[in-house]
């Protein structure tokens, strides 16, 4: 709606899970690095904490892309509202395993101990990237201490990588125990939300600064830093500045969008 006003080729901050629009502060290129370090190495797994709206999916998406690339088999699930049993059943989609649905979950299971036993004896490697772990449905924490079983079968051959948000025991514990390294992803930073706009500008088309400094700062202000957020509150901001025929965004704008989207003061 607002591409041509602006001089925009595409809009910018929606694509907020797209690895096109990835942006390497040194927080989430250091949380790369770590998860790229885990599956290089062939450790049992690790934990990816951040509140909502870090990154967690993106990071999890480049991930995927990095284990594909280097000829490793990749399985991503997203457990958000899952039960035990729906899990199982994606998880053997997954892996091709040509069950049947009235097989039932023992069966499933069965062909996925055996899909992760046989990976460790022909010695290759899987990686399972696992998001919103703690959404989960209750019945799916003993889904996953039954997986956690599987990795630990089949050392240095199956990792495991699972996103949180959650930072509880009742979360975190049977990973814990799993998890070689817990992969922190902080929000930006003042300067990281700035160069993150101009960056995410920048590759729809924009050749100019289009936000005024104090407007940036009331963006870090309002958003925390949280990726998420920044997006949402830049692309209402467009849109108001746009509506009031701005040749750039002023804080006032700014502040306005804010108020709209209901973001903390």
């Amino acid at each position: 709606m607002y591409e041509t006003y602006w001089g925009l080729q595409e809009s910018p901050f929606r694509g907020h899970a797209d690895e096109r629009w990835f942006f390497e502060s040194p927080g989430h290129s250091e949380a790369l690095a770590r998860l790229f370090f885990l599956t290089e190495e062939g450790q049992a797994g690790g934990v990816l904490v951040g509140q909502v709206g870090t990154g967690k999916t993106l990071m999890l998406r480049l991930l995927a892309h990095h284990v594909v690339r280097s000829r490793r088999q990749c399985l991503a699930i997203d457990m958000d509202g899952l039960d035990g049993e729906a899990f199982a059943w994606r998880l053997a989609g997954e892996l091709r395993l040509g069950v049947s649905s009235a097989d039932g979950a023992a069966a499933w299971w069965r062909a996925i101990d055996d899909a992760m036993s046989g990976t460790a004896l022909a010695r290759r490697h899987m990686v399972i990237l696992l998001d919103h772990a703690d959404a989960a449905g209750d019945s799916c924490r003993a889904a996953l201490e039954r997986l956690l079983t599987g990795v630990r079968r089949a050392p240095g051959r199956v990792t495991l990588v699972a996103a949180v948000r959650d930072t509880s025991p009742a979360v975190l514990n049977p990973l814990r125990r799993m998890a070689a390294l817990r992969v922190e992803l902080p929000p930006f930073d003042v300067e990281q939300t700035a160069r993150y706009v101009a960056h995410t500008l920048h590759r729809a088309g924009c050749q100019r600064n289009v936000f005024e400094t104090p407007a940036l700062r009331t963006l870090f202000e309002r958003t925390h830093g949280v990726p998420r957020y920044v997006n949402q509150l830049c692309e209402l901001s467009l849109l108001a500045a746009m509506h009031d025929q701005r040749d750039t965004v002023p804080q006032d704008v700014v502040l306005g969008a804010a108020a709209e989207l209901c973001l903390p003061a």
